[in-house]
């Protein structure tokens, strides 16, 4: 893990000593890995910040037309409309890992009394529902078919 500091060395001096405040950077920044190695070699601090707003904008999807929104805590890969009350949805995770998939209530409609398939037919029962959502545990990596 870095180690952060509140300044980085000016251009001028790159000797300047760690939590020295700088008129150059006047937040946290890396300066040193552990074992004495420079920062920034590889930048995935960077990079790894930004995966969390990623999740989150990819977390919900609305489907146009259906009384729900769906909640998923991996990506779905693929949905495709099969007709007005049935949906086909990729979820792309890993084998035998599981998935949070929800159907949330859209606004002040009513969540309908949804079935869950995977595509060998197996029905997937709620493990929670309430008038506002239905939740299930599902394949982390498989393709589901929501009627309703």
């Amino acid at each position: 893990m870095p180690v952060l500091t509140f300044s980085s060395p000016s251009p001028s001096d790159e000797t300047s000593p760690p939590g020295e405040r700088s008129e150059y950077c006047g937040h946290p920044t890396l300066r040193e890995y552990p074992d004495g190695q420079p920062a920034g070699q590889v930048g995935q601090e960077i990079y790894g910040a930004g995966a969390a707003m990623v999740f989150a904008t990819r977390a919900f999807h609305r489907i146009e037309g259906a009384p729900f929104v769906i909640f998923c805590d991996h990506f779905l890969r693929a949905t495709t409309r099969l007709d007005a009350n049935t949906l086909s949805v990729k979820i792309d995770g890993e084998d035998n890992y599981f998935a949070d998939f929800v159907l949330l209530r859209d606004g002040r409609r009513q969540l309908p009394e949804a079935i869950v398939r995977m595509l060998n037919g197996k029905v997937i029962e709620p493990y929670w529902r309430s008038k506002d959502e239905a939740c299930y545990k599902v394949p982390a990596y498989t393709g589901l078919v929501v009627s309703w």
